[in-house]
């Protein structure tokens, strides 16, 4: 009881200090100065660009994303099945779902709205992408839709800012392609953005709508790729000759965080769109994952 107590009294002391993180400004800044990212063996921890900190939070998992009002983060814990919801005001966490669907539920993305989620999922080893109805609280609403269905690999969504258009990564062309599916005509077949002639993947919608930021793969090589959204004028935004992984584009467009080892682990840079100039936000030992904007 003493135990169960002093663990509860952790998880108050953490949730008080996030709550004041908020009030404070520093998490819901005009523009986006603080990423959220996981590291493999320091758990989820949050980036505050401008003042070049790092802050542990008191959850272990995967794939953290922010609600687009801030409030909510949803992550994949490490010892739980399915998605989990942390409140940052209470400190509260709990299940997405109310009973999992068995298999393997990967890289959530929130409608811009807050009011729908987007994630693949597999229970026989063939990845698609499902959408579901979220209530305020970040609880799953009724059943997921299976958008994509079909025998390919489809995953890694991310929602148009409108919220109209969810762009996906999958393999129906013979390599990885950047698809575009529209939720408003969900009859009407997927567009190709890319041209498959490289593997291409992980989309991240820019919020001024213009771009989609994706990893491209060319033999061992990847580089962050910008594309317009039709189609046009993709080029190489990295070109490094380390892999550059996992973009996220900041609020405004005007940066991307993304992931590069550059010093024998994965960490995790911010890149200017418009002169190309990167930085380090991590430099510790251990590999990162998936850093995401606190809008």
């Amino acid at each position: 009881m003493v135990a169960w107590l002093a663990v509860r009294a952790m998880g108050l002391c953490w949730a008080a200090c996030l709550l004041a993180l908020l009030l404070a400004g520093v998490l819901g800044r005009a523009g986006g100065t603080v990423l959220v990212f996981a590291g493999r063996s320091s758990g989820i921890s949050l980036v505050d660009v401008a003042r070049g900190w790092v802050q542990p939070l008191p959850l272990r998992g995967s794939m953290p994303v922010w609600s687009p009002d801030g409030r909510l983060l949803l992550y994949l814990p490490l010892d739980a099945r399915g998605f989990f919801v942390f409140d940052a005001a209470s400190g509260a966490r709990y299940p997405l779902f109310e009973s999992p669907a068995a298999g393997s539920h990967w890289n959530p993305a929130w409608s811009p709205d807050g009011a729908r989620l987007a994630y693949a999922a597999s229970s026989d080893g063939d990845f698609e992408i499902y959408v579901v109805a979220v209530e305020r609280d970040g609880r799953a609403r009724g059943a997921p839709l299976n958008i994509t269905a079909n025998r390919d690999f489809d995953n890694n969504p991310t929602w148009s800012p409108d919220g109209r258009y969810i762009a996906f990564e999958s393999n129906r062309s013979g390599r990885g392609t950047i698809y575009i599916f529209d939720t408003a005509n969900p009859a009407q077949p997927v567009r190709a953005l890319t041209d498959g002639q490289t593997w291409a993947a992980n989309p991240a919608w820019s919020p001024d709508g213009a771009r989609i930021a994706y990893e491209n793969h060319l033999g061992a090589q990847a580089d962050i790729f910008v594309v317009n959204v039709d189609g046009t004028a993709s080029y190489n935004l990295t070109n490094h000759p380390n892999n550059d992984l996992a973009p996220a584009w900041s609020p405004d467009s005007r940066e991307i965080a993304f992931l590069s080892i550059r010093n024998f682990f994965r960490q995790v840079f911010i890149i200017e769109v418009a002169t190309g100039v990167a930085r380090a936000q991590t430099q510790d030992e251990g590999d990162k994952e998936g850093p995401a904007w606190m809008p």
